[in-house]
């Protein structure tokens, strides 16, 4: 019996909070409530509300889609129920319209995929500069060019230097006395004058194994071979056969090519997503069959003021392959290199698309049911390729629009003079007049819309980027043209998406892809236009059949045309008839 009181006292209440809202929604300016029959007298009514929900509204009478009750009749002179602050309600046919879909908040993969480029060079480390030990002439030099693998112990040059062979031949001389067999007092100082003259040759660039040699060495020969320390790749070379050369000049530069440090530029936003040790794709035009792999070995502190980039280091494995003229590396010195590095975490996160970023806070829409929407700032973090992360604003499990949030942001700005109270400004310039035309520079854009769909529809790629030529021209004649008229039709124009790459408008897909944005951004200006008053001689129509036009397409995508006859720029010629009229133009 309890269970059942309890909800017969639950129904008594709502009724009554019900009928005492209906009660307050009708009464008049001077506090006395009018009957039913009087406020109809002379008053028509404007909409039907819930009392209950007031978001919910409609333009018959009917039951409210959550509690059930009766729509309530608001007439005009009164406000009706106030709606929640920051929400803005939309009814079920004006949702279809928008194509409005919303996704929940939720702990997801937030993934990106950078792509860097940068160049190859060598491990620096490892680079090592050949110079003279010694003056001497350059009789013969065996680096014929820049290139040319050395070997260690390989000889670079035959030079006469006479300071070289004077060192020479006193070694010879002592080694030769010790083994004569001298006394061991003499022979205990011919050893350190023979350990000194060893010292001198280490330090005039011989190698001990061409010490060891010199005894057997003719000694009517005055020329010396200069050995490679180490080995390399000659990377410089500023010797030349004839030539004479002081103690110090440069004779040659080599680099270890065996491994190679890819240099790779990252802007600040990359930043975040970048660790040491982080695995890293690679490839470069001179050898475009191979993909090379590494990992970031050393990211620059340092940033350039000017371009806010730094420098990205990856140290990659340089194997050698056969040739005609030898081994060779794979990887080049200094050529250009483009990385790919895939990235993802775990955190809560909504689409992308949900969230607006017009310069000031990041918004999103919170789809609370039965058309309310609430606008909502949150904090974000980092931005992937198709989520984004979520710092704070949001709970998991709520749910935000994800599609047609531009539409009913356009519509929350439409809305907030009635919100706050005040009295909506005066429309300035040519909108204060009815039927007036659209500013030039927005009727410009509209026509250059009216022809980009025209090009898609015929499918004719030469007039698709010979009319998108024009469109930052364009875009920026509109936003001058609209002074303070409306910030809707600013923000729609600056959101209009930039033109892919000139590889991607090679492809008409490519191209209707880019169309999507930018037909729904035309769609919303005219609406826009509209509502201030202007005339806009341009219909809006709608295909509900996108998703099948082309990958990864939407369900649903509109476009303006000044012409009544239908002309699908999505399907082109394989469906040219595709499309309903959103709005008749008046």
């Amino acid at each position: 019996m309890k269970p059942l009181f309890l909800s017969v006292l639950c129904l008594l209440l709502g009724a009554g909070a019900g009928a005492f809202l209906h009660h307050r929604l009708h009464r008049s300016p001077g506090g006395a409530a009018e009957s039913g029959d009087a406020a109809a007298v002379g008053r028509r009514i404007r909409f039907y509300q819930s009392p209950m929900h007031p978001w919910i509204k409609s333009d018959k009478p009917g039951r409210c889609t959550i509690c059930g009750m009766d729509l309530a009749p608001v007439y005009e002179g009164d406000a009706g129920i106030a709606d929640v602050p920051g929400r803005v309600n939309l009814g079920t046919n004006a949702i279809q319209v928008l194509h409005v879909a919303s996704a929940p908040v939720a702990t997801n993969m937030v993934a990106r995929r950078l792509t860097l480029s940068g160049t190859v060079d060598d491990d620096e480390s490892n680079h090592r500069v050949i110079s003279a030990p010694f003056d001497a002439r350059i009789e013969k030099l065996d680096v014929a060019s820049v290139g040319v693998e050395l070997a260690a112990g390989a000889r670079i040059a035959v030079v006469y230097s006479p300071s070289l062979l004077a060192a020479e031949r006193e070694f010879s001389t002592l080694h030769r006395a010790r083994a004569a067999g001298e006394s061991p007092s003499q022979a205990s100082g011919t050893d350190r004058l023979l350990l000194a003259a060893r010292q001198r040759l280490l330090q005039m660039g011989q190698l001990p194994v061409q010490i060891d040699a010199l005894p057997a060495k003719d000694p009517g020969l005055d020329t010396s071979e200069l050995l490679a320390v180490a080995g390399g790749t000659v990377v410089m070379k500023s010797a030349f056969p004839g030539q004479y050369v002081k103690e110090g000049d440069r004779l040659l530069e080599t680099a270890d090519l065996t491994t190679m440090w890819v240099q790779l530029v990252a802007y600040e936003s990359d930043l975040p997503w970048l660790r040491p040790g982080r695995p890293v794709s690679l490839r470069v035009d001179s050898v475009p069959d191979v993909a090379f792999s590494g990992r970031v070995d050393f990211i620059d502190p340092n940033l350039d003021p000017a371009t806010r980039s730094t420098r990205i280091r990856v140290v990659v494995a340089n194997p050698p392959v056969p040739s005609e003229d030898g081994p060779r590396r794979l990887l080049r010195h200094r050529v250009t290199a483009r990385a790919d590095v895939e990235v993802g975490f775990e955190a809560l996160s909504v689409p992308r698309s949900a969230v607006l970023r017009g310069g000031g806070p990041a918004v999103v829409y919170v789809d609370h049911g039965a058309g309310s929407f609430e606008r909502r700032e949150i904090r974000v973090g980092r931005v992937g390729d198709q989520r984004l992360e979520v710092l704070g604003g949001l709970d998991e499990g709520e749910r935000v629009v994800v599609e047609g949030a531009l539409m009913i942001d356009a519509q929350a700005q439409l809305n907030r003079p009635a919100e706050s109270g005040k009295e909506p400004e005066p429309v300035s310039g040519a909108a204060a007049g009815q039927g007036a035309a659209p500013p030039a520079g927005l009727m410009e854009w509209f026509r250059l819309s009216d022809r980009i769909a025209a090009a898609l529809a015929d499918s004719d790629l030469s007039a698709f980027r010979k009319e998108t030529a024009h469109l930052e021209h364009l875009r920026s004649d509109a936003l001058a043209s609209l002074g303070g008229d409306s910030e809707v039709l600013r923000r729609a124009i600056e959101a209009v998406p930039k033109l892919p790459d000139g590889e991607a408008l090679s492809r008409t897909e490519e191209a209707r892809r880019w169309f999507v944005g930018f037909g729904r951004a035309s769609a919303v200006l005219v609406g826009e236009a509209r509502s201030l008053g202007f005339t806009v001689p341009f219909r809006i129509y709608q295909c509900p059949m996108v998703s099948t036009a082309f990958p990864g397409a939407p369900k649903r995508a509109v476009w303006i045309q000044a012409g009544a006859e239908v002309r699908n720029p999505y399907f082109g010629s394989a469906m040219p008839d595709c499309g309903t009229e959103l709005r008749e133009v008046r």
